[in-house]
């Protein structure tokens, strides 16, 4: 081994010796440093990272066996080697007892011995100091392992404890759908269905009809695609049910399984649909009134033309021509004016030509003229917005108007309108209110429905506050786009 640049510290007084040791070393590549008594080694000690120490044992005797025992403490991979000129079997025995010495060599110095020496020295040292080095790695590991045992056991805990106490029932299969584990709601459906843990398969809970859902969902898991959520029936409910399915892998007992979550959703899919019964019946209540206001605006007044016109063509008739020829062009008039009013009553032009503000003052003017109830009004939006905010916003404020002017016998209404990080939409009346809980149970609350349906489908907000004799409060919020 050749010797790459180490330190050895020598202690010795004689000056032909140091001559020696730096002859014997000059081919070598290592730093000798010498020092003439203990004292000068401790200082140097501190100052170089020193690996092998050569003392002469005739110059310091028991002194330099206490020396070497009190640096084994702080410097325990030094090496320590001893040159004399005798030894007897108790000085050696404490040298090596107490000294902790790696070698001792007797005067006179042969130059190859003690090469040989202290390259063993030195690779004993750099032994020592790896191995050390190694341990304290090992220990790292092994603490980080514990610690990442003791979280892992600490997640495994939490798991178990969210899993069992889930209200949804929850299942861990493997990924051909074997059931490995329950929890209580689960274990529910289970017995509903005499089946068990560990023999059963989840595709037996499930419809047959969405079982290839699921068995679509296992092998997107298996491809390492992210978990997903369908809507299935449980073959165990004789009832009209439905579940939102919700799987994910985990790994359980050191293999990779997947945990499948049940959710009724019943209610609202039955939301849904009367959601989306309220719009239909919106649209054929529109569709309906449209035909009314057809048959019964229109339809005289055409009639009445027709009648003129016929009238027109008697050779006998008894008024003036240019009498008729004014009461068909009356009676034109004021078809076109119907048709106008039916028209604005379906999309308004004022709102299309002359945005939101505008359309709900005209609107309210209108109702002015045709009841005795006070307006108060406030927009804070006086800049144009699109047009399905502006058109859901004009007919929800004509649906509670109206609902107030046929319902509520109220004196007041009040209506805001105010631009924050939403649209937020206040309307009061004083009129006589209402139950709301009644309202709904008897089915009675089209329009409020309608109104919750508009702006659910912006996915906005809205809450209705009423009480018998205390009029009604609505409170809407609209994202903005």
């Amino acid at each position: 081994m050749t010797i790459k640049t180490s330190n050895i510290l020598v202690i010795e007084k004689d000056q032909d010796n140091i001559r020696l040791f730096k002859s014997i070393f000059k081919n070598e590549a290592v730093n000798l440093v010498f020092v003439n008594s203990i004292n000068q080694a401790y200082y140097q000690l501190r100052l170089k990272n020193t690996k092998v120490i050569i003392a002469d044992y005739i110059y310091s005797g028991d002194n330099l066996i206490n020396f070497f025992n009190e640096i084994q403490h702080t410097l325990p991979y030094v090496q320590k080697v001893i040159l004399t000129d005798h030894f007897d079997s108790l000085t050696i025995s404490k040298a090596i007892n107490k000294g902790c010495i790696f070698h001792y060599l007797y005067k006179p110095i042969d130059p190859g011995n003690i090469i040989v020496v202290v390259n063993k020295a030195i690779s004993q040292h750099n032994l020592l100091k790896q191995n050390s080095n190694l341990v304290n790695r090992l220990q790292a590991k092994n603490r980080e392992l514990k610690s990442t045992l003791q979280k892992l056991k600490y997640q495994d805990e939490k798991f178990k404890t969210i899993f069992k106490s889930s209200s949804d029932p929850s299942f861990i299969i493997d990924l051909d759908g074997l059931i490995l584990e329950s929890n209580p709601y689960g274990d529910e459906i289970l017995k509903r269905t005499n089946l068990s843990i560990g023999n059963s398969n989840i595709l037996e809970i499930i419809t047959e009809t969405h079982r290839k859902k699921l068995v679509q969902k296992l092998k997107n898991i298996k491809s390492n695609q992210q978990h997903s959520i369908t809507e299935i029936q449980l073959s165990h409910h004789q009832s009209f049910q439905y579940y939102e399915l919700k799987v994910y892998p985990i790994l359980f007992k050191n293999r990779i399984s997947v945990i499948a979550s049940l959710r009724d959703i019943t209610s609202r899919k039955l939301l849904q649909k009367k959601e989306m019964q309220t719009i239909i019946l919106t649209e054929e209540k529109e569709r309906t009134r449209f035909a009314q206001d057809l048959h019964d605006g229109i339809g005289p007044i055409l009639s009445t033309a027709l009648l003129y016109l016929q009238w027109f063509n008697k050779p006998n008739a008894n008024l003036d021509k240019a009498t008729i020829v004014s009461k068909i062009e009356e009676t034109i008039e004021e078809a076109y004016n119907s048709i106008q009013e039916i028209s604005n009553n379906i999309s308004p032009n004022t709102l299309t030509l002359f945005g939101l503000d505008i359309a709900i003052k005209k609107f309210i003017q209108r109702i002015k003229g045709l009841s005795n109830i006070c307006f108060n009004y406030y927009n804070q939006i006086n800049y144009k917005i699109s047009n399905q905010l502006e058109i859901t916003i004009y007919r929800i404020l004509c649906e509670l108007i109206n609902n107030t002017i046929k319902h509520a016998n109220a004196k007041n209404i009040d209506i805001k309108i105010t631009d924050d990080n939403t649209f937020n939409i206040y309307y009061y009346d004083d009129g006589i209110g209402f139950n709301i809980n009644k309202i709904h149970k008897k089915g009675n609350g089209f329009g409020l429905s309608n109104i919750k349906a508009r702006v659910e489908s912006l996915g906005g907000n809205y809450k209705i506050f009423s009480s018998q004799n205390k009029g009604i409060s609505v409170n809407i919020k609209l994202l903005k786009d």
